[in-house]
């Protein structure tokens, strides 16, 4: 594929992000309701000693950078808009790699049709994620992904308690050069009774049916979930749960691998601990694939930096199985965050893609007063192939500095190293980078 083929679908993918986001602030210029807007312009230079990430031969390479966050909501009677997360642009000064967009997107807009009863949603994410999980993380191996989805929910009242809610949805995942685009018609409906104002158990039911362009490097296939979902908000916070079975069925029964099933779970619990000090925790188990993974755990906060790593760009459905606990601290001065990750991917049918990782991940941040701040981050990941009798093992470092040059703009340099070590010689390598940067943020309400 030619850059300018590559350009174009990257540009492609963007389209529908943007083109909600103008309506978003078309709403927002032009009706009355409640407006919040954040964002940051940041741009700057950095340098890598090996941007390959190779064994051998590293390459050394000057990137400018440019990069911008958002976070814009816009609230009316009849209408909710909201934009949110990152995007850049990298230029490779040696020519290494060409330029390539890079960031997470949310963009989402509701409309009421008929009071408390129909609506309809617009949603578009863009992302970025790994093509080859065997292969480190650099420009050549990541790609762009673009979930868009439309369609209506409906909300049915029964009597005092009770309530009927039905959704159906039209996806589209467009990814920027693997051949797995996709289209997923689905449909969903729920028996929802509330046990108190803050309480509710459901019963719920939904229908995916997922169509690849390219029937070769994705099989079509139906995937099926029923589950009992519970929820309840407490005073300092909340847990809910849903569970249940789901089941993956191919529209090509040539092979051994007709269909797939098994238990869906999917566990979310927060605590405040204190005013200062909070925990969370989840679990989630289910049968999915890149584009429906990709859509329900994209972070938009995620900075550009990274790519969504935990997803894989491939035309497969696979059993995952997700486990985090966080705690994160704010002081005065000080923030603080610590976190431990789980992953195991089960494969329906191409067993050397499976894997499982256990991660650990943790950050501060120290205000020294007149305007300097110090930050560090610290992230191991242990990788298992296990089909490929391979075992991965990542360390990430980040420590940065930044001086706060007026209210709106601040000046930060930023140091990182990667460093994989791997049963399998020729996959190690470490990288050092530095990146010195200007920003301009801003905050209206």
């Amino acid at each position: 594929m030619t850059q300018t083929e590559l350009e174009t679908r990257t540009f492609g993918s963007t389209r529908c992000v943007l083109a909600i986001a103008a309506c978003g602030m078309l709403l927002g210029a032009t009706t009355a309701g409640a407006v919040e807007l954040r964002n940051t312009i940041r741009g700057g230079i950095a340098h890598s000693d090996n941007i390959g990430r190779k064994n051998t031969d590293e390459v050394s390479e000057t990137i400018l950078t440019v990069d911008g966050t958002i976070n814009l909501s816009h609230v009316t009677r009849a209408s909710e808009f909201l934009l949110q997360g990152s995007l850049g642009y990298r230029h490779y000064l040696d020519d290494t790699y060409d330029g390539n967009v890079v960031g997470n997107m949310l963009a989402a807009a509701r409309f009421t049709l008929v009071p408390e009863t129909v609506t309809w949603v617009f949603e578009d994410r863009f992302g970025t994620l790994q093509q080859n999980p065997y292969q480190a993380e650099t420009p050549d191996n990541i790609e762009n992904i673009n979930n868009f989805s439309t369609g209506p929910d409906l909300h049915f009242v029964i009597g005092n308690v009770t309530a009927l809610d039905m959704g159906a949805r039209l996806r589209v995942n467009t990814f920027e050069e693997s051949d797995l685009d996709n289209d997923v018609l689905g449909g969903n409906i729920a028996l929802v009774r509330a046990i108190s104002s803050k309480r509710n158990v459901s019963l719920n039911y939904s229908l995916d049916q997922v169509d690849y362009d390219d029937d070769i490097l994705g099989r079509d296939y139906d995937r099926q979930l029923a589950y009992v979902g519970f929820s309840s908000e407490m005073s300092r916070g909340m847990v809910s749960f849903k569970l249940g079975g789901n089941r993956v069925e191919f529209d090509d029964d040539t092979l051994a691998e007709g269909s797939a099933d098994g238990l869906y779970a999917n566990v979310e619990f927060s605590r405040q601990i204190t005013s200062r000090s909070s925990f969370t925790a989840s679990y989630d188990q289910q049968y999915s694939d890149a584009g429906n993974i990709f859509r329900e755990f994209q972070d938009p906060g995620r900075s550009t930096q990274s790519s969504n790593g935990d997803v894989v760009g491939a035309g497969e459905p696979f059993e995952g199985q997700r486990f985090r606990v966080g705690w994160n601290m704010v002081r005065a001065r000080t923030t603080w965050n610590l976190s431990v990750n789980a992953y195991n991917e089960d494969y329906v049918s191409r067993d050397i893609l499976d894997r499982n990782r256990f991660g650990l991940q943790g950050g501060v941040s120290w205000q020294l007063g007149s305007g300097w701040t110090v930050s560090g981050g610290l992230r191991l990941e242990q990788g298992q192939f296990s089909s490929a009798d391979r075992d991965d093992d990542d360390l990430t470092l980040n420590v940065g500095l930044t001086r706060r040059l007026s209210r709106t703009l601040d000046l930060n340099v930023n140091y990182m190293r990667a460093d994989r070590s791997s049963t399998e010689p020729l996959a190690e390598y470490t990288e050092n980078r530095v990146a010195l940067t200007i920003g301009y943020s801003r905050d209206r309400d």
